[in-house]
């Protein structure tokens, strides 16, 4: 992270620049931020996570899981368990469940692939996940962590041309997932029977990432809305859509 001064009366630069961290995160441009005081926030080129617990009163517990470079963390419905992706290298993740109760970790699907996004099966016995494995576009898999931790089972017996992501179980069963345009719901158990919903999302940001309501009556997003904007988060009904906020 470099800095340099400069004048905001004149708008010039009046001086030579200077490292600030040496060991910032590039990604999206750099991960970082100042506050109003002054005060710098980074997150390190390197960066080992640590899973903690946060209460209402912003106390925090350590879990007790190994650190590592976690990504899009899902707990169980039991609150026992959490699947998270795991970054390995520049082209490879691994989908790990650690049981918070213990500390222990299992991975659950480690194909040398790029394997992302898990979420849970309502009953708490199975993870779907997107991954490359196939050697395509993202797909989505599910493996059922309680008796077969080591057999990921296609959801899907065709491969689509276009990505697949999930993005939660509703508490009928149904599978929340994107094939472009297009979010869909299947039932996991008969996936030929998957219906398109009202909502047409750009493949970057049904990537980027999507929230449904536990009940199935909404869904969170992030959207520029297609312009140059900063990102704003947006609410809508589900699955008819409307009632945008």
């Amino acid at each position: 992270l470099l800095a340099v001064p400069f004048d905001p009366v004149r708008l010039e630069v009046i001086g030579d620049q200077f490292v600030v961290e040496p060991d910032v995160d590039s990604v999206n441009g750099g991960e970082f931020s100042f506050s109003n005081t002054g005060r710098l926030a980074f997150q390190r080129a390197v960066e080992l996570s640590d899973f903690v617990w946060i209460d209402a009163e912003s106390e925090i517990e350590p879990v007790g899981l190994p650190p590592g470079r976690y990504s899009d963390p899902e707990i169980d419905p039991s609150g026992r368990f959490v699947a998270v992706h795991v970054i390995e290298d520049d082209s490879n993740t691994s989908i790990v469940v650690g049981d918070l109760s213990n500390g222990t970790v299992r991975r659950v699907a480690d194909a040398k692939s790029y394997d992302v996004l898990p979420f849970w099966a309502k009953d708490g016995r199975s993870v779907f996940y997107a991954s490359t494995r196939a050697g395509g576009p993202p797909d989505l898999y599910r493996v059922e962590v309680i008796e077969d931790i080591d057999r990921a089972i296609p959801m899907f017996l065709e491969t689509s041309a276009t990505p697949r992501w999930g993005y939660g179980s509703l508490e009928d069963g149904r599978v929340l997932f994107f094939e472009d345009p297009l979010l869909w719901l299947g039932d996991p158990d008969d996936p030929a029977s998957a219906e398109p919903t009202a909502f047409e999302l750009d493949d970057y940001l049904a990537s980027k990432g999507l929230s449904i309501h536990p009940g199935g009556r909404s869904i969170a997003y992030a959207s520029n809305q297609g312009r140059v904007e900063p990102y704003q988060v947006y609410v809508e009904r589900f699955p008819g859509g409307g009632g945008k906020r």
